[in-house]
């Protein structure tokens, strides 16, 4: 490989990774959801679900939906 393919191909790796980056803050901080996330990082969906868990991004939930799954594991026990 020549120098100009190493660089081109270094770059393509950095950017890859700053808008996997970008997107899992923004999942983060739930201004963007799972969905939008992997779009703004050019990977499909389970691939972002895979990029949560290695980052330690938990999934997002709005608080009607983590009360509804508290409430069905109440109701479970």
């Amino acid at each position: 490989m020549d120098k100009s393919s190493v660089v081109r191909s270094l770059l393509d790796v950095g950017i890859r990774e700053t808008r996997l980056r970008e997107a899992l803050d923004l999942v983060r901080e739930r201004k963007v959801s799972v969905w939008r996330a992997a779009r703004m990082a050019g990977i499909d969906y389970r691939e972002m679900l895979a990029a949560l868990r290695v980052h330690n991004v938990p999934f997002p939930l709005s608080a009607r939906e983590l009360k509804r799954e508290l409430d069905e594991l109440s109701r479970n026990q």
